[in-house]
């Protein structure tokens, strides 16, 4: 589930940008010279994106969406802040 779903993430963003596995269950994207105004949007393609049926080995499972984001250098400096920061977000989001 988690590799079909990444290679839908990979078809909505720009060639310059990653997706990286994080966990077993996640994925990040990291958005490469965009601002927040292009993230946003990104956030809100991939929502409608992932969101949804997936047929696998025959039977449909749904996917449900929850993302968390960071904004270099607004949310951190290095890698691991940002991770903490887009963290932070979700679980702000998740009521947590």
């Amino acid at each position: 589930l988690l590799r079909t779903a990444s290679l839908r993430v990979r078809n909505r963003v720009r060639g310059t940008d990653e997706v990286v596995q994080v966990g077993e269950q996640g994925l990040a994207v990291l958005l490469l010279g965009a601002g927040a105004p292009e993230a946003a949007l990104v956030a809100n393609r991939l929502r409608h994106t992932l969101t949804g049926a997936y047929e696998l080995e025959g039977r449909l499972a749904y996917l449900g969406v929850a993302m968390g984001e960071a904004i270099y250098p607004d949310s951190g400096s290095s890698g691991t802040e940002l991770a903490r920061a887009a963290q932070h977000s979700l679980a702000l989001r998740q009521g947590s």
